[in-house]
């Protein structure tokens, strides 16, 4: 069985639409070996929305709020 044969293993990034969270979702997204989960305060703003097309499952959730991320993990 090759790497690519095997099923998608998920990944939740914190700060997903930031610089730094971004980049690294990006980065797990293309190559496609993972499923992604993004995380943010603001699921539709711009940067957020391109995660989206890239194939992130986003979803709102801020790290000052326990309860949003409870409801994500």
């Amino acid at each position: 069985m090759t790497a690519l044969s095997l099923p998608l293993r998920t990944i939740a990034v914190c700060g997903a639409t930031g610089n730094q969270g971004g980049a690294v979702a990006a980065a797990l997204l293309r190559t496609g070996r993972w499923s992604v989960t993004a995380l943010t305060r603001d699921p539709g703003s711009v940067a957020a929305l391109r995660l989206a097309e890239l194939g992130a499952t986003v979803v709102k959730a801020d790290l000052q709020d326990v309860s949003s991320l409870q409801r994500v993990f």
